[in-house]
C-alpha cells in the first residue's frame, strides 16, 4: 500500500530517509566509488551488494565486484547471518550454482532507462 499510494512521497521526501541516502553516498564516496554508481544500491552490514530482479551475485568495490560465495535472494543473504535462524528463514535457500548470475560489469545501469546521472561533485561539497 504505502510503494503505491500518497505514502510514498511522505517516505521519499521525509528527513529520515534523505538522511539515510546522504549517509550511503558519504560511504560510497569516502570508500572510493566513482561519482557514477548503477542502481540498486542495497546494502549489507555495510556492503554495497550486486542485486538485480533476480537476486544478488556480488560484493561492489571500487575496484569491481567479488562474487558472493553463495548466490540467492537478499532474503536468503540476510537468513544466513541469522543465527539462531527464525521460522521464516526455514524454507530458504541460495541459488544453486547452475542457477547462479554471473557478476557483471555495473559501472552504468544496463536494465533501466536513467533519467539523470548522480555525480558527488552534485552534493556542493557536503
Amino acid at each position: 500500500r504505502c510503494a503505491a499510494g500518497p505514502e510514498v512521497f511522505d517516505l521519499l521526501f521525509s528527513e529520515h530517509y534523505a538522511g539515510r541516502i546522504l549517509a550511503a553516498i558519504h560511504r560510497l564516496q569516502s570508500s572510493g566509488f566513482p561519482d557514477h554508481i548503477a542502481m540498486p544500491w542495497v546494502f549489507l552490514d555495510r556492503q554495497l551488494l550486486q542485486c538485480s530482479g533476480d537476486g544478488c551475485t556480488g560484493v561492489v568495490q571500487p575496484s569491481g565486484v567479488t562474487a558472493l560465495p553463495q548466490s540467492g535472494s537478499l532474503l536468503y543473504l540476510v537468513c544466513s547471518k541469522l543465527d539462531p535462524q527464525p521460522a521464516a528463514c526455514a524454507d530458504v535457500h541460495g541459488y544453486e550454482a547452475s542457477h547462479a548470475l554471473v557478476p557483471a560489469d555495473v559501472s552504468e545501469c544496463l536494465s533501466c532507462m536513467e533519467t539523470t546521472a548522480f555525480r558527488w561533485s552534485d552534493l556542493g561539497g557536503r
